[in-house]
């Protein structure tokens, strides 16, 4: 997922490996900078000595904002990384030991790093109430858990808000008495850099422009930073609803290949009992020529119906391995086909079946044709409700055609009718019954297949589903 190392379980703890490596390595560069970056290469002092002797409340200016930009720079890698490391620890379904887990690992680092940048460097890093301020934000903000927003943005949005809280320590309000902070000091800007600063802002009595400059700062990082993390809540929720249904699409997938492969040994059970008829036939007659006296006449007649049915089976066996493969089938012999299907289903009693036409003859592949009408005689009798005596009728009738005549497979119901009878119920892996949406699918392209076209007449009390076929002529 965007964002994410790969969570590996130790018992209930669960380590993201990527953001404790890119945590370990920002905290790293943070404990670093202040060796690089000093108030030496920023001219703070020089800058301040040439505001206070010019009187230039510019450079005056310019000298607390030299100030507020090197402590940015130097602090976002170490909070950041604090908080990369205290938000790569995770216990399985336990949020509030997350947060407890995570807050003492940011406390403890951060207390660490400014002791031991005090140690190495003599600056001293002051843990007053702007870094506790970001070190409950950085808590705050893990238990968010902005789980599909990538590193990057987690990292900008901590910077924000590390930029807004940095411009207090220039501010002299906060380390004088007021009506508002009956103190002389507050632990706000306590480090010896800012209180020079702040020293020279009242010798030079601009205490309420530097106040205005570091309200301004503050107020304006802070609004940025709250609309990036309302920006990254939407962001999050919006990947997070993506993956739930890249997940239930999975799901979906994993059920209609299930019902795929339920499917194809249902068809599998029918085929062979197709087969099985012919083979049995084959069967009786070696049977009778065996038990009865040689007669060559009989034995001939018992040749010819074993070829017969010889021939059948490797008909059947071409159109089964052929989709394609079509061949000259009577209207009776399909209606056979289906009626045997049709024979081990309980609901066969309600079926009727009506062919005044028994010899037209159709050119298709009969296994496929078959199956699709036992599809929808099997459709017709799971949309009659439960209170109703099921009424099924399996008719074919002839009708004129542009192109000679196409021969009409009725099959129709007293069932409850269809959602979208002419819409995208027979598109594949859409179903009105929360099945696979395999059946009607498979229907279609059946008769497309065979040159034909569906016709559907549906309502309350019924529906009826013709399938017309092409004739074949004695021309053709």
């Amino acid at each position: 997922m965007p964002g994410e190392g790969r969570e590996k379980k130790d018992g209930r703890l669960l380590l993201r490996k990527r953001e404790l490596i890119l945590g370990i390595g920002l905290f790293a560069v943070g404990m670093i900078l202040p060796a690089v970056l000093n108030v030496g290469l920023f001219r703070i002092y020089e800058t301040l000595a040439d505001s206070l002797r010019r009187e230039n409340v510019t450079e005056l200016i310019l000298t607390a904002v030299k100030l507020v930009l090197l402590n940015i720079v130097r602090g976002v890698p170490l909070y950041v990384g604090a908080f990369f490391i205290g938000a790569s620890f995770r216990r399985e379904r336990n949020r509030l030991r997350d947060t407890l887990l995570n807050a003492a690992v940011i406390v403890l680092l951060l207390i660490l790093g400014y002791v031991l940048i005090g140690f190495w460097y003599g600056v001293h890093y002051d843990f007053g109430v702007p870094a506790v301020i970001m070190t409950v934000f950085l808590i705050l903000f893990g238990r968010l858990d902005f789980r599909y927003v990538q590193l990057l943005k987690k990292s900008l949005s901590v910077s924000f808000f590390l930029c807004a809280v940095q411009f207090l320590d220039v501010m002299p309000f906060f380390n004088s008495s007021s009506a508002f902070f009956p103190f002389d000091r507050l632990p706000i800007g306590r480090g010896e850099t800012s209180q020079d600063i702040k020293n020279v802002v009242i010798l030079m009595e601009q205490e309420d422009l530097v106040n205005a400059v570091g309200v301004v700062g503050f107020a304006l990082f802070a609004l940025i930073g709250a609309i990036y993390l309302i920006q990254l809540r939407l962001e999050n929720d919006l990947r997070e609803m993506n993956s739930l249904r890249e997940q239930n699409h999975e799901i979906l997938l994993a059920k209609q290949e299930a019902e795929i492969q339920n499917r194809l040994y249902t068809e599998m059970r029918f085929l062979v009992h197709d087969l099985k008829s012919p083979l049995t036939a084959m069967q009786t007659m070696v049977g009778v020529m065996k038990l009865s006296p040689r007669d060559e006449a009989w034995d001939e007649e018992c040749l010819d119906r074993m070829e017969e049915s010889m021939e059948q089976m490797n008909r059947m066996i071409s159109e089964i391995m052929s989709e394609e493969r079509q061949y000259p089938a009577t209207t009776e012999e399909i209606l056979h086909t289906v009626m045997a299907q049709l024979s081990v289903m309980d609901f066969v009693r309600s079926i009727r079946v009506d062919n005044p036409l028994p010899e037209a003859v159709i050119n298709v592949n009969k296994i496929l044709l078959s199956r699709a009408l036992v599809n929808l005689v099997q459709n017709s009798a799971k949309a009659i409700p439960a209170d109703r005596q099921p009424q099924i009728r399996l008719g074919v009738f002839r009708q004129p055609a542009e192109t000679g005549s196409v021969i009409c497979f009725s099959v129709k119901d007293n069932g409850t009718g269809m959602t979208d009878p002419q819409g995208t119920l027979w598109d594949l892996g859409v179903s009105g019954r929360r099945s696979s949406g395999l059946g009607l699918a498979f229907v279609a392209e059946v008769v497309r297949k065979s040159g034909g076209r569906i016709r559907v007449n549906s309502g309350k009390e019924g529906t009826e589903i013709i399938l017309e076929i092409p004739e074949e002529t004695e021309d053709e």
